[in-house]
């Protein structure tokens, strides 16, 4: 049988007290660590990411693990290459997310070319289905 806890606050000893609704609305839902300067690229480390898919030079898709209510969930990440910080990453094709994946890609600093990057770092927040 599943349980249940109702409160509208959590309170720790020492560090304060935060109402429920902040950690529910305002928590990260997925985050993700990447290597994809790699022959085949790679988490170091992510929360509610399922699997990596590479699509092509400087373009990954990441698979969530537990699907977002609505496409509309806010996604933000920045990518370092090298010594070189490389662009934004920006949607590479119409229709990038959708409720259980998000496809993204990274440039070199010029957006003249895609470019792999060895650290890339993406945080999707929104509600959960």
């Amino acid at each position: 049988m599943a349980g249940k806890i109702v409160a509208d606050t959590l309170e720790h000893s020492t560090a304060g007290s935060i109402a429920t609704n902040y950690v529910v609305k305002g928590s990260a839902k997925a985050w993700q660590s990447i290597d994809a300067d790699v022959a085949t690229p790679v988490f170091n480390d992510s929360f509610n990411a399922s699997s990596l898919t590479d699509d092509a030079e400087g373009k990954q898709t990441v698979n969530f693990s537990n699907s977002f209510s609505t496409a509309d969930y806010v996604a933000v990440g920045a990518a370092q290459g090298g010594v070189t910080m490389t662009s934004f990453m920006h949607p590479w094709r119409i229709g990038v997310k959708t409720t259980s994946s998000e496809n993204y890609a990274t440039t070199n600093t010029g957006q003249t070319a895609f470019l792999d990057s060895e650290l890339i770092h993406i945080t999707q927040t929104g509600d959960l289905a």
